[in-house]
């Protein structure tokens, strides 16, 4: 058994010295157990940076319980959702599950859809 977790923040709580364009968003970064040995999508969660919240209590269950598990946080600039975010999720999530057909199109839509429906204001 392994845990994945998908996670998104504001690319303004990452941490660099170098400066951050527009056009490097969003990206993604990882954390994993010790027990994890597999291969991860993307590169390691640099220091100082850190990840907070429900993801990070189900990281730190797994590691004290000795469950190999990986947190997957994307740093994005938009408070919800777009078709930038899914497409980095969805080609994070075909490579460790290793699948054949990762989520399609219309799939990734419905996903952004509800959001935008929960955030607006008018409806």
């Amino acid at each position: 058994m392994s845990v994945t977790v998908l996670s998104d923040c504001s690319v303004a709580e990452y941490k660099t010295s170098d400066y951050l364009s527009g056009s490097s968003t969003p990206f993604l970064r990882c954390l994993k157990t010790s027990t994890h040995t597999s291969a991860v999508a993307c590169p390691l969660l640099e220091p100082p940076n850190i990840s907070c919240g429900l993801a990070a209590a189900v990281l730190t269950h797994c590691e004290v319980k000795r469950i190999p598990a990986v947190l997957y946080q994307l740093y994005s600039d938009v408070p919800h959702p777009d078709s930038l975010n899914m497409q980095a999720y969805r080609e994070t999530v075909s490579a460790v599950l290793k699948l054949d057909q990762s989520p399609g199109a219309e799939v990734l839509q419905k996903i952004t859809r509800v959001c935008a429906v929960q955030s607006n204001l008018y409806t």
